[in-house]
């Protein structure tokens, strides 16, 4: 999927606009989904329903702030796919 913005910040900014709803909904409906399994009795029940909603929260973070973080530093600058920092 290519972009025709100039700059990697403008680059992000139209991820986020269009791809950044979708990492969060699809993320909060994972963890509400999964939350129903902090309620059972079954203490393998509670684990999984933790370590589900650890990972599907940590996935959130990276994606939307880490990975964000690093486009803007060494993301493509151009309309071509030239990787680097200036």
């Amino acid at each position: 999927m290519d972009c025709a913005l100039e700059s990697r910040h403008l680059k992000m900014e139209n991820a986020y606009k269009s791809l950044g709803i979708s990492i969060i909904s699809g993320g909060s409906v994972s963890i509400l989904g999964v939350s129903c399994l902090a309620f059972a009795k079954v203490v393998v029940y509670r684990k999984v329903c933790y370590m589900i909603a650890t990972t599907v929260a940590n996935a959130m973070i990276v994606s939307l702030f880490l990975f964000g973080s690093l486009a803007h530093l060494v993301g493509p600058q151009e309309v071509s796919c030239v990787v680097g920092l200036f």
